[in-house]
């Protein structure tokens, strides 16, 4: 599952998207952008995966802000939202990505930010106008997204729906009802942001498998493996 956008490019090599039971192939030199909250499953092309940019509910945020600044939301009213665009990379596509996921690793002043967003936000505005709606329907938090927000403060942490649930000033009952209430489960959202942010370090650092291990609340290498092999479908070792 998609806990943040993800705005993606397939710069070596195709992938292969399983959304509701269809099967989407994306060709290589492609830009795509996904929604966040969507169930997925996806295979790479010859092990390759493509540069990903992850849009967390900060980033949407800023993005959101800067549309209502520039775009006339009248003027998009019919179009239709969709969960994932795609379109051919244009040069100056792959000029920014690179550009911007550099700058993403380095900490960023407020004049920077500032600048890396409206970079997003153009390149983003490339797609469909429904990519609009999609942006404002992101913003609009759910529990899930509270939930979200708590864990990603340190992944490594052993969370519980306990722990959780104190930081909320809630009780572990009443947080079970709310996901549920949304179709979520704790362990679900606990599970899939440990093996994405897993996937994340495996392609971006030069973590040992038993770091990511760690770094991902993982007590036992081998309980990670066998983990991110039932998720993903391929080993840690295979990327």
């Amino acid at each position: 599952r998609t806990y943040h956008g993800l705005f993606c490019f397939t710069e070596d090599e195709g992938v292969d998207l399983f959304i509701d039971d269809k099967v989407i192939e994306i060709k290589r030199n492609k830009v795509f952008f996904l929604e966040k909250n969507i169930q997925l499953k996806v295979k790479v092309h010859k092990g390759k995966c493509p540069l990903i940019i992850y849009l967390d509910d900060e980033k949407i945020r800023k993005i959101h802000e800067l549309l209502l600044l520039t775009i006339d939301y009248t003027q998009v009213e019919h179009s239709s939202p969709s969960s994932l665009y795609i379109r051919d990379a244009a040069v100056e596509d792959v000029i920014f990505f690179k550009r911007i996921k550099n700058r993403l690793s380095q900490q960023e002043n407020s004049n920077e930010s500032l600048k890396l967003t409206a970079i997003i936000t153009y390149m983003l505005l490339q797609f469909d106008s429904g990519i609009i709606k999609s942006i404002a329907k992101m913003v609009k938090p759910k529990t899930k997204d509270k939930v979200v927000s708590i864990i990603t403060t340190d992944i490594s942490k052993q969370w519980t729906l306990g722990k959780v649930s104190e930081l909320m000033y809630i009780s572990e009952i009443s947080l079970r009802k709310k996901l549920d209430a949304e179709g979520e489960k704790f362990m679900k959202i606990l599970t899939d942001l440990r093996m994405n942010h897993s996937l994340k370090l495996l392609t971006t650092t030069e973590y040992s498998i038993e770091k990511v291990a760690c770094c991902v609340g993982y007590n036992t290498t081998s309980y990670f493996i066998k983990t991110f092999k039932n998720y993903f479908g391929f080993t840690p070792k295979q990327i």
